[in-house]
């Protein structure tokens, strides 16, 4: 299966519903726009560190909750505007857990990337820093050398993180989909399924630019759609990857046996 392929699913599996879809991603959108305004508003505030710690910490069940109505509509499962919130927070947990097992994967090019661009402000402070004094050539060359290595272990690290990120692109619908495992084990579940994989979901994701340019155009209202129909394609996508992985697996056990009898 290709792009096309998980794009058609998709609309075949919103068919009648988007609308239902639609507004779904409206009032999630409508939710994220007014913890942005709270944010905004206490931007100043000596508890403005708290308050977006607290929205972040809101942001992560809510988006959890709104994959998992969309796995529901996917299965043709009855569900109300409103559900994800619910589930969202019923799963608050489980939510957090798969994120911060996600993050450990990711741990080294986080921490590149923090040392990055540390070396960074630690070069270009020195830089300008000596050229405003006399007779400091030599010094300015060494922090701008600092710079140089300070900007290529940057792209490194997002390089890398950008591509180890892929592994894990499905762990939230694999935790959804099979509660019985652990957060841990959904993201580790999540690289097995994607090695391999993670070029045929970026193309699935890059198809899509047509229609996100598109739905510029309709001064966002659009990505109300748009939104749900990348989802469902993801789900669509994901469930494609994990059977043919148990597929493969399924028969290289059957051909072990085979052997062993």
């Amino acid at each position: 299966m290709n792009s096309s392929d998980f794009r058609k699913e998709a609309r075949e599996k919103l068919s009648g519903k988007w609308g239902k879809a639609a507004l779904i991603a409206f009032i999630y959108f409508c939710i994220a726009l007014i913890l942005n305004i709270i944010s905004q508003k206490f931007k100043e505030s000596s508890i403005s560190i708290i308050i977006n710690i607290l929205i972040y910490v809101i942001t992560i069940p809510i988006a959890y909750g709104v994959i998992d109505t969309f796995i529901k509509l996917f299965n043709n499962e009855n569900v109300s505007t409103f559900d994800f919130i619910s589930t969202g927070f019923n799963n608050f947990s489980r939510s957090w857990k798969v994120i911060l097992n996600t993050l450990l994967k990711l741990l080294l090019p986080i921490v590149l990337l923090i040392v990055s661009i540390i070396i960074i402000i630690t070069g270009g402070v020195g830089t300008i820093g000596f050229g405003l004094i006399q007779n400091s050539n030599k010094v300015i060359e060494s922090f701008s050398g600092i710079l140089i290595i300070g900007s290529i272990l940057y792209i490194i690290s997002i390089v890398l993180l950008i591509l180890w990120s892929y592994y894990y692109q499905l762990s939230q619908i694999i935790a959804i989909e099979n509660p019985d495992l652990t957060a841990k084990e959904a993201v580790e579940k999540s690289k097995e399924y994607m090695t391999g994989n993670r070029w045929k979901l970026f193309c699935l994701e890059f198809s899509f630019i047509g229609w996100v340019i598109l739905a510029a155009f309709t001064f966002g209202i659009g990505y109300f759609w748009l939104f749900p129909y990348i989802q469902v394609a993801t789900i669509a996508f994901s469930r494609y990857v994990c059977g043919k992985k148990e597929d493969t697996t399924t028969q290289t056990e059957n051909i072990e046996n085979n052997d062993n009898n």
